[in-house]
């Protein structure tokens, strides 16, 4: 019976799992403040259209139907309407050295890794080694590459850090007639 309990806990967790990452992209209103950079993607509006129109400005107001963003001081503020936007982003202002050198860094071991395979793959293949000396081959290029790469991503992070953007999502408004 205590097996039993633990699969419908475990059940229970990964059902909730959607509800919880819901709730932590929930509204945070005090992000939605004029003045806040923003960035957003707009649906394309034709199949000719480019898919990649990202725009990236400052919130001047949100309405119930729209956001009005200032994309650049000589245009004015801008009204767009949210079932117009894709994606939509906001600032939460730019990482510290550390963080953006931890995130670079990552990101730079995983490409190193999947280098050093490549790489360590082709030399074995070149060298026509079998067996154990085939994987000593790859296995060591991986870790060189994943370690240069992961270190040089990492002074980059340090240097350069970069901005955190927190995705904000709009609710959808009901379509179709009011139910009585």
């Amino acid at each position: 019976m205590v097996w039993r309990s633990a699969i419908n806990r475990w059940i229970a967790f990964i059902a909730g799992m959607p509800v919880l990452a819901h709730e932590a992209y929930a509204q945070d209103t005090t992000l939605l403040q004029p003045g806040v950079a923003v960035r957003f993607h707009l649906f394309p509006q034709s199949s000719e259209e480019s898919a990649d129109q990202r725009f990236q400005g400052s919130l001047v107001r949100l309405n119930a139907d729209t956001v009005t963003v200032l994309l650049h001081p000589a245009l004015g503020p801008t009204a767009i309407p949210k079932l117009w936007i894709a994606t939509f982003e906001v600032s939460e202002g730019r990482m510290s050295a550390l963080q953006g050198a931890w995130s670079r860094g990552r990101l730079g071991l995983l490409i190193g890794l999947g280098a050093g395979a490549v790489v360590g793959s082709a030399i074995a293949n070149a060298e026509n080694r079998r067996g154990g000396e085939f994987f000593k081959t790859v296995g060591t290029q991986m870790g060189v590459y994943a370690l240069s790469l992961g270190v040089t991503f990492a002074f980059s992070g340090a240097i350069a850090p970069g901005e955190r953007w927190r995705p904000v999502f709009f609710p959808v408004p009901p379509r179709g007639p009011p139910h009585n």
